[in-house]
Order: structure tokens, then C-alpha cells, then sequence
């Protein structure tokens, strides 16, 4: 290793090599030591565990600016909606609504996580569970008096 790069910078370097996919050869080349080392340091959950913060970081980046950029492509693909060829009004048209049954799916799915989730904690906590939904208790106790009317008559 070189004099101006200490340990704990090479270390760093390699992890950040590692997180972006370089192969253990070209990290040991960058960061001038043996491509033994750098395979024991792949082998320790500290390297691991830097490895993982920085790629977290990374794909976090990245989410950010793809999310940023969601809007402008809303708006070209709703711009499509109004060109002259058929085809590509049909293709942007079916997108559409194949993106928005997909995001209500997923809107849907994650209301029922937060529902599972929250009576989960209220079994653990062996307190009482309290009706999610009013009246749902109501409509089955009328649903069965209708049902006894009907008998009756």
C-alpha cells in the first residue's frame, strides 16, 4: 500500500470498489495490496457490512433521481395520448392504465400490511382488540334479523 493511502483508506476503497461490483483483482490493483487480502477482507462482516451501507446509499441515489424524474415522465407519456398515430396513443394508453392498476394494487396491498401489522401489535400486547371496522358487527347482527323475519313470514 502506498505511503499517502492509509490502511483504513484502503479499506475503504476496496469496499467502495466492492459495492459497485469490481473484481477482486482490480480492488487489490487500486488500492495496492494482494488479491489475497482483499479476499480476506470480503470474508469479514465488517467489509460486508460497509460493502451494504454503500450500495444502500447508492441504490438510495438512484431511487431519488428516478423519482424526481416521475413527473416529467407522466407527462411524456400522457403527451403520447394525444399524437395522431393510433398505435402509439393505444401503447401509451394501455401503459397507463397498466401503471395505475399496479400502483392501486400496491396502494391496496400496503394498507392491508398496516392492518395486519397493527393488529399484530395489539395481540402481542395482550391488550384488547378493538373493531377495525364500525359496523361491521351491526350489519351481521341485522343481516341475521333479516334473516329471522324472513323465516317468520
Amino acid at each position: 500500500m502506498s505511503d499517502n493511502v492509509t490502511k483504513t483508506d484502503g479499506f475503504l476503497l476496496a469496499a467502495a470498489l466492492a459495492a459497485v461490483g469490481r473484481p477482486a483483482r482490480e480492488i487489490a490493483s487500486a488500492v495496492g495490496v494482494c488479491e489475497r487480502t482483499v479476499r480476506r477482507w470480503n470474508g469479514r462482516p465488517s467489509f460486508r457490512a460497509v460493502v451494504t451501507k454503500l450500495r444502500n446509499e447508492l441504490l438510495s441515489t438512484a431511487i431519488g433521481r428516478l423519482l424526481a424524474a416521475t413527473g416529467d415522465a407522466a407527462d411524456t407519456l400522457a403527451g403520447l395520448l394525444t399524437r395522431s398515430n393510433e398505435q402509439l396513443k393505444f401503447a401509451a394508453a394501455a401503459k397507463i392504465l397498466q401503471i395505475s392498476l399496479r400502483a392501486r394494487e400496491s396502494e391496496e396491498l400496503r394498507s392491508k400490511i398496516e392492518e395486519l401489522e397493527i393488529l399484530v401489535k395489539e395481540l402481542l400486547s395482550n391488550e384488547p382488540i378493538q373493531p377495525r371496522y364500525q359496523g361491521a358487527e351491526s350489519n351481521q347482527a341485522s343481516r341475521h334479523e333479516e334473516s329471522q323475519s324472513g323465516e317468520n313470514d
